[in-house]
């Protein structure tokens, strides 16, 4: 069988897998069933740059089908106040917000020290799913994968990521990130491309 067909197959069976799922804070069926295709995917992608664009494909299927969801009044209350941008560090109160910026396929990225963060919005009928992709120099590029993702103004939710739409980019803060490049302590500031 060929990548190809791999591919649409993987996104067949998360296709399946969604018409009996409804948005929870638990995870569900139909993520299980990418998490899944996004491993077997990962282990047999001829490149780096296959995988995100297989990944990107599934964010936009499972969020065409996720019902909208509401941000909890305070879930950007006690949140760290610092941010790692490109040049050092600043305050988040040092950023504009943004509110109904076009967010939906722009890449937001930033690059630090040799490392490159990118997120990707990819925006379905009625929410949000992100590509996270860290390249380190010399190293495979690493992607996470995030679906069931609100938005209200310029705020972006999940139950383990914050997003702020600011004035250039987004200010990024994941609370359970799989890298050491990446920590729950700073938001980042990814401009927009």
């Amino acid at each position: 069988m060929s990548l190809n067909q791999k591919k649409l197959q993987i996104i067949g069976v998360c296709c399946l897998a969604l018409s009996a799922w409804s948005c929870s804070d638990k995870e569900s069926e139909p993520q299980k069933a990418a998490d899944s295709a996004e491993v077997e995917v990962a282990t047999e992608a001829a490149s780096a740059e296959e995988l995100t664009k297989v990944q990107e494909r599934q964010a936009k299927v499972l969020a065409e089908l996720q019902l909208g969801c509401p941000i909890p009044q305070n879930a950007f209350a006690y949140l760290p106040t610092t941010v790692i941008t490109p040049t050092g560090t600043a305050y988040k109160d040092d950023y504009s917000v943004q509110p109904g910026a076009k967010y939906s396929d722009i890449n937001f990225q930033a690059t630090t020290n040799g490392t490159q963060i990118s997120v990707k919005l990819i925006q379905g009928d009625n929410s949000v799913a992100a590509v996270r992709k860290i390249a380190i120099s010399g190293q495979t590029p690493e992607s996470k994968f995030y679906t069931n993702l609100c938005i209200e103004g310029e705020k972006v939710f999940r139950k383990d990521l914050r997003g702020i739409l600011v004035e250039g980019g987004m200010l990024w803060l994941e609370f359970n990130p799989d890298g050491g490049v990446v920590n729950s302590n700073d938001w980042r500031f990814l401009s927009s491309e």
